[in-house]
């Protein structure tokens, strides 16, 4: 009986989608676009999240001690101290704030190298080098700013690195230096790993993770995150209410065969049934004419790599990250919603006099 029911129930829906298209439109574009435009704008802000955590973890030190630490940790890659100072640039007449990072090993660094080496010398970011006209070979001026007199050395540029982050290519430069370090640095093969390794076997020493000494970058990415759950929220919201709307005006056109539907014996359980199905039917349809379209333009525009001003953001194009899980939270969601406000939108309108509606043929 009850296959004989879902049967009846399925070739209902079937007869009155083909006949009234029309009033689904707003909804099919509605969860169309509201989904379109959830992929390719959480794409684009995983993409940046995605590069700047990268960019972060392959310049600062994942996990940074308070003096010397000689004992190596699980999951450890490189181990060497450091001085980071701040200074002053000069050459030419110009001149630039910058830190100066002092190390007993430049072995991470040296990956980061795209001119010259880290050898007999000082390594200065691709920005910085751009913005007072230097090149490998060329001498500065750098003032150490710390103590009562800043202390003047002259460098040889012996190597330019780019990591990535505009932050550090424009501010940061580094050298070989074997006397007595302040800090240490550890590069962990995994840097998610960084605050249960502190936590486990730094408890007595002051420490910092990577996203603690980063906390103005790491908490763009906090404010990302939240940002991307506040527009998954209002295309969800969006696409229920245009549901709603929908399944309303799909009610009152035809009371007349919902009053024939009852005479017959059909309960109201089994009627909401036919506009509930309605309503995921075209949110399916919806979603996946969505998805479709924001993968596309998705790979589209990581395909163009468009440029993005220099100075103002920490990459050099704009970033394209496909989240495969909000690809399916967002399906499961986009269900869940549709099918609650289908549920209560249709109990509330079907509380209507059968006979009513048969004799006044609507």
């Amino acid at each position: 009986m009850n296959n004989y029911i879902n049967k009846a129930i399925n070739t209902v829906v079937k007869g009155f989608l083909k006949k009234a298209k029309k009033n689904f439109n707003f909804s099919f574009f509605s969860i169309l676009i509201g989904v379109w435009g959830l992929i390719v704008i959480t794409s684009v802000i995983n993409g940046f999240d995605t590069v700047l955590i990268k960019s972060i973890t392959n310049f600062y030190p994942h996990l940074t001690i308070n003096g010397k630490y000689k004992e190596k940790l699980p999951n450890e890659l490189y181990h060497f101290e450091f001085n980071l100072n701040n200074s002053m640039i000069s050459k030419n007449g110009k001149y630039d704030f910058i830190q100066l990072l002092e190390l007993d090993n430049t072995e991470f660094y040296d990956s980061l190298i795209i001119s010259g080496n880290s050898k007999n010398g000082v390594v200065i970011g691709n920005e910085l080098a751009k913005k007072l006209y230097l090149k490998v070979g060329n001498t500065l001026n750098l003032f150490e700013l710390h103590g009562f007199l800043p202390i003047s050395k002259n460098y040889t540029v012996s190597g330019i690195f780019k990591s990535g982050v505009y932050q550090f290519d424009s501010k940061i430069a580094f050298l070989k230096d074997t006397s007595k370090k302040k800090f240490t640095g550890i590069i962990l093969k995994d840097p998610k790993k960084a605050f249960n390794l502190k936590e486990k076997y730094l408890k007595n020493y002051s420490s910092l993770t990577w996203k603690e000494s980063n906390s103005s970058l790491t908490k763009t990415v906090e404010v990302d995150s939240l940002f991307a759950f506040l527009i998954t929220l209002f295309v969800f919201l969006m696409s229920g209410f245009s549901i709603s709307n929908s399944i309303t005006f799909s009610i009152i056109t035809r009371k007349r065969e919902i009053g024939i539907f009852k005479s017959l014996g059909m309960t109201s359980n089994q009627i909401s049934k036919i506009f509930i199905r309605e309503g995921l039917i075209i949110s399916t349809y919806g979603y996946l004419s969505g998805l479709f379209l924001g993968l596309i333009t998705s790979l589209i525009i990581s395909f163009l790599k468009i440029p993005l001003p220099k100075g103002i953001f920490y990459v050099d194009y704009l970033p394209i990250s496909i989240n495969i899980n909000i690809v399916f939270i967002s399906l499961l969601v986009t269900f869940i919603t549709v099918y609650i406000f289908s549920f209560f939108t249709t109990r509330k309108i079907l509380k209507f006099d059968t006979l009513e509606a048969l004799k006044n043929g609507e």
